[in-house]
């Protein structure tokens, strides 16, 4: 059996040895020529996966190794009896982390840093679910919208006018649909962010294209709103103005934790498995590199607020990503795009809250009990 596989894609070789011949190449490579003699075919998101790549190959499955399926075409595949899946939620936990930490550093200004804020959340699927969790354990009001899962009788959910109009954080994490009953191309356009309190902040780490851009940056400059972005419109050609505008950027690496990656492959290797008829015996643990057993955090001198941040800080930074963000646009157009997707590539080992145990030197029990319902493993 023969395995085709994006290169970028975590530990494919050691997951899939055990099924067949693993050849992995960069995702330009990956072409109708490459594929042709696979019986499966693993991507990622920069490549799409439908006619114009697999018509007339060997392919029994393919699958994407991201949560976003937009770039798969699921009544085509279906239509030529191959198998698919995606790793759906493998990532939801470490873009709720990234939500958390971009919202401690936004609001380190005020006394209690996010506590009183209402966050608006539109998505509650595997990410939105868990960035509510955050939310709350942050002391903040949440506001949800997801008119999909209200439909199919879930509660608590409201109208996404009234989030644009209480909402001190908006913060989307939708799939990018541009037609059918959802549509959230440009679900915040211009018209959406008139209505939004003064000062409002705007997150998006789902797709570039459910916010506009252009209308954000007017907003940002005149004063109207503030924004933290991790996906872009035009990626990977994203405009250096739009970046400028921006208090923190970072290149649609939100949900980049090598957890989530692990987890990612994972979660195809085993529905290949199924697919194939075959054991499913990878152990990911025999290559994920260690994490510290303890992680030692004096927090005696902090408030609240900055505890919290402290203990975020400890597992993920948003420095480097800004840092490589504001470079990046300053290069010509095509080697922006090439160097935007290298730092992605290459991204750094980031590991998730729950991977180490945190030990605090001071820090009262409301803290202890914050912490804990962000997802930190606590001693001592």
């Amino acid at each position: 059996m023969k395995i085709v596989a994006d290169n970028n894609i975590s530990y494919v070789k050691d997951a899939f040895a055990g099924i067949g011949e693993v050849v992995t190449l960069p995702a330009p490579e990956l072409t109708p020529q490459a594929v042709a003699d696979a019986d499966v075919v693993l991507t990622r998101s920069t490549v799409k996966l439908g006619p114009a790549l697999l018509q007339g190959s060997k392919a029994r499955f393919v699958a994407t190794a991201t949560s976003g399926v937009d770039h798969v075409d699921q009544p085509w595949l279906a239509s030529q009896g191959i198998g698919f899946a995606s790793a759906h939620g493998s990532n939801a936990n470490a873009v709720a982390e990234w939500f958390a930490l971009t919202l401690l550093t936004m609001t380190r200004w005020r006394p209690d840093g996010p506590k009183g804020l209402t966050v608006g959340v539109v998505g509650v699927g595997a990410v939105g679910s868990r960035v509510v969790t955050k939310a709350k354990a942050m002391g903040c009001h949440v506001l949800m919208s997801d008119p999909p899962l209200e439909r199919a009788g879930g509660q608590g959910f409201s109208p996404y006018q009234d989030l644009l109009a209480k909402s001190d954080v908006l913060t989307f994490h939708t799939p990018l649909e541009r037609g059918g009953q959802d549509p959230t191309h440009h679900l915040l356009n211009a018209a959406a962010m008139d209505q939004m309190k003064d000062g409002a902040l705007v997150f998006n780490a789902s797709r570039g294209a459910v916010v506009s851009g252009d209308a954000l940056i007017e907003r940002i400059h005149s004063g109207k709103l503030n924004a933290a972005l991790d996906c872009w419109e035009h990626e990977p050609q994203i405009e250096p103005a739009h970046v400028a505008a921006i208090p923190l950027a970072s290149p649609h690496t939100a949900g980049h934790s090598l957890d989530a990656k692990i987890s990612g492959t994972m979660m195809v290797y085993q529905a290949a498995c199924k697919a194939l008829g075959l054991s499913a015996n990878w152990d990911p643990s025999t290559v994920a590199p260690p994490t510290p057993d303890v992680i030692d955090l004096d927090v005696r001198a902090l408030p609240h607020n900055q505890a919290l941040l402290a203990a975020v800080r400890t597992f993920h930074t948003h420095e480097p990503d800004d840092a490589m963000m504001r470079a990046v646009v300053q290069d010509p157009v095509p080697q922006r795009g090439k160097n935007f997707r290298a730092y992605r590539r290459n991204y750094r080992v980031r590991r998730e809250f729950h991977t180490s145990r945190l030990r605090l030197q001071g820090g009262d029990a409301h803290l202890r009990q914050s912490l804990t319902q962000m997802g930190f493993i606590l001693t001592g």
